[in-house]
């Protein structure tokens, strides 16, 4: 109530990618979303993730068991997650930043990718470079010991400064790899470690 006029609230991220549906609680009707934002932070629900629902890690990844719930109404991390990913598509936000549980790195019982490869891949698809960082409260001087994972999304032109700096320091770090392997004693000239060994046997 506090909000000035200009300003838009949405009661359901779920609903913001229709139009119909995307009623806004100050305006009293439906309000579009700018095409265009500087940036974007969100913390998609973690029901699926957490430590806390036994059923998190059963048989497979919650991702998966949210996506095959969402047809039945249900709340679920995935379908507030594919809601944050909405507004990346309609409003192309120059950065965006994700938090949500540590266990959200977790594997599952049938299945290597953790959710958060999968939400990482999700995001790769609509062309945003990210990083992920494990943070705790604790560390910036707040009372309570509380660890997060937080995804730190870019979204950059190709002729971007930092993207063409991106790129030459990895090409600089493979030319350097390179040239560590050629140094590399080939079998002909075998180390004096596989000499001793040999002597050894």
């Amino acid at each position: 109530q506090d909000m000035p006029d200009d300003y838009c609230m949405f009661k359901d991220a779920r609903l913001l990618r229709s139009d119909a549906r995307r009623v806004c609680t100050v305006h009293g009707g439906p309000c579009r979303l700018p095409s265009v934002i500087d940036g974007f932070g969100a913390g998609f629900s973690c029901t699926s993730y957490s430590s806390l629902n036994k059923d998190a890690a059963k048989n497979a990844s919650a991702m998966e068991k949210a996506s095959r719930n969402e047809a039945e109404g249900r709340v679920a991390s995935v379908t507030t997650f594919m809601a944050c990913c909405d507004v990346l598509e309609i409003s192309n936000p120059t950065w965006a930043i994700f938090e949500n549980v540590q266990a959200i790195d977790r594997e599952s019982a049938n299945d290597e990718q953790t959710n958060l490869d999968l939400c990482l891949q999700e995001i790769d698809a609509k062309g945003y470079a990210c990083q992920t960082y494990l943070l705790d409260d604790a560390w910036y001087g707040l009372p309570q010991s509380r660890r997060r994972v937080y995804l730190d999304r870019f979204l950059l032109a190709d002729d971007d400064p930092a993207v063409t700096s991106y790129l030459q320091t990895l090409q600089e770090e493979r030319e350097k790899q390179r040239a560590k392997e050629a140094e590399r004693p080939s079998e002909k000239n075998p180390s004096w470690i596989s000499l001793h060994m040999s002597l050894a046997e």
